[in-house]
């Protein structure tokens, strides 16, 4: 895999990383503002991402680890079978009362520009739709096109 992140989040939550290390890596958390997350916590664990009626959307396995702080995962889109495998690297640090979330994401190669953009978005709706959830207790809504 590439050294460097194609993409890179950071995002403040008012909560302590291990409330935000719940939502992310437990079925009940992540559920609520992404896909359902089936992850066995430990080096070269599953790590699956899972629809409404349970089908594994993404697979991988768990590449890194340090709860509730760390977590890099390897992965491969299910439902394109044209996709590359990727990784994403979560970083959690406490930062006064609440917790900086760094969010990168590797693919080698890159994807192209229209997919990365893509991507992106999907990504920053995510990570807000988490913000929300734990701040407020109510993930976003869905957007409408």
């Amino acid at each position: 895999m590439s050294a460097d992140p194609h993409t890179v989040l950071v995002i403040y939550i008012r909560a302590k990383p291990a409330e935000i290390w719940r939502a992310l890596t437990t079925r009940e958390g992540s559920k609520r503002f992404f896909y359902e997350t089936d992850i066995e916590l430990r080096v070269g664990g599953r790590f699956r991402l899972l629809k409404d009626n349970g089908e594994a959307t993404v697979s991988g396995k768990v590449l890194a680890i340090d709860a509730p702080r760390h977590l890099r995962v390897f992965w491969q889109e299910l439902t394109d079978p044209d996709s590359k495998p990727g990784e994403v690297d979560y970083l959690l640090e406490p930062v006064g009362g609440s917790t900086r979330l760094t969010v990168s994401n590797y693919d080698d190669p890159p994807p192209p520009p229209e997919y990365l953009d893509m991507g992106r978005k999907g990504w920053g709706f995510t990570l807000s739709s988490l913000k929300s959830l734990i701040e407020t207790g109510e993930p976003l809504p869905e957007p409408t096109a």
